[in-house]
């Protein structure tokens, strides 16, 4: 149930109060650069406030119903009742509103993932009342989900609704998580342009191959978090045993490894909400993928060379045009056919350091277009 903040009208749930054309919704976001180089993450964060004002009504001067306006050609009903669904009910409805839309945009359905990160970001974006796509210990969605077993690579969605009316001065039973689903879905892929698209062109991202939930809510708040993942390597072995990573695997067809990236991020911490909500960058509606500091490369031909900054450093750059010197390392893949992954990598030169350091194996397709593979955070596979 809503009520219009300006003039105290009942809006029925519409954006736009019909007697004095107060827009009671807003969305809240920061427009955020379109990256396609894997080195930027898209805006992946939207928040849309719901007002609810409850109007105090007296018990004495009411008959069967509650009166809100005199001018008004309808009635509340005393009791108001939102069926009641399951974690899975509504998991899959979500499901069906991300393919919907993929479906209209011509690309394959995901499927339901089992991995546990995002309905662990909700939870704990409940519990300490904050919005950031780091959580209350310092980490960022792929570090989460590397700890509970993802192995591919992983974009995340978040998005809530919050009530500025007190839950004890409104009505009770009036969250609907089904119509809350639906309106932030909505926004996401059809009202996104503040963000560049970044959600919109999360959800249709043709790699993606499984999507995760996270749905969390009380009186006043609803959380929704979208993990999409690309889940496109078979992987039958990847461990990492005395600081020698060892991966074996399968590519699909028309996929061939260009290089692997190795980025660093701070450790866990303990972070409050006020943190999270006040101080940047935890308080930015995007996030990125740490510092670039080493690369995995295959070997260049006979009598070609990499170009080096210093003794076991390359040159890159990043699409901003900066150059960057960081540390490398050459590998070779032992699979027997062009698919197979057969590849062994000793990686203490970073793990010998005080940061969280995540691997992200960067595919070409068969049209030559960048794919990311993975984003697994290496301290998470000991």
């Amino acid at each position: 149930m809503k009520f219009c903040p300006r003039c105290g009208y009942f809006v029925n749930g519409k954006k736009n109060c019909s007697k004095c054309g107060y827009n009671s919704v807003k969305l809240l976001s920061s427009r955020i650069p379109n990256s396609k180089t894997g080195i930027i993450i898209s805006l992946i964060a939207i928040v849309i406030v719901a007002i609810f004002f409850a109007t105090t009504l007296s018990a004495n001067n009411l008959d069967d119903s509650q009166i809100v306006d005199s001018d008004m050609d309808f009635e509340i009903p005393l009791d108001i009742i939102v069926p009641v669904k399951s974690n899975n009910q509504l998991v899959q409805f979500a499901l069906e509103q991300v393919n919907d839309d993929r479906e209209k945009h011509g690309v394959p359905p995901v499927n339901l993932g089992n991995n546990s990160a995002a309905q662990k970001h909700s939870d704990d974006l409940l519990e300490f009342d904050y919005f950031s796509h780091w959580n209350s210990e310092g980490v960022k969605p792929y570090v989460t989900y590397t700890l509970f077993g993802g192995r591919g690579n992983v974009a995340e969605n978040i998005s809530y609704f919050f009530s500025e009316c007190p839950t004890s001065n409104c009505i009770s039973s009036v969250v609907d998580p089904i119509k809350n689903i639906e309106s932030l879905h909505y926004m996401m892929m059809y009202d996104d342009a503040d963000s560049d698209w970044g959600h919109r062109d999360t959800i249709i991202d043709p790699h993606h191959t499984h999507v995760n939930f996270g749905i969390a809510y009380d009186d006043d708040n609803f959380y929704f978090v979208q993990h999409f993942e690309t889940n496109i390597i078979e992987w039958n072995k990847i461990e990492l045993i005395n600081n020698e990573l060892e991966m074996v695997g399968k590519l699909p067809d028309g996929f061939s490894i260009m290089h692997i990236e190795i980025y660093s991020d701070d450790n866990p911490q303990t972070l409050s909400g006020k943190t999270l909500n006040e101080e940047s960058p935890y308080n930015q509606n995007h996030y990125d993928q740490g510092e670039l500091v080493g690369m995995f490369l295959e070997p260049l031909p006979v009598n070609n060379f990499y170009e080096e900054c210093e003794v076991g450093k390359i040159i890159t750059n990043d699409e901003f045009g900066n150059t960057n010197c960081i540390h490398y390392v050459i590998f070779d893949n032992n699979g027997v056919y062009s698919n197979e992954i057969d590849i062994s990598i000793n990686v203490s030169e970073w793990l010998d350091s005080d940061k969280l350091h995540t691997m992200h194996i960067i595919l070409n397709n068969k049209h030559n277009e960048r794919v990311d593979a993975t984003s697994i955070t290496l301290e998470y596979l000991k």
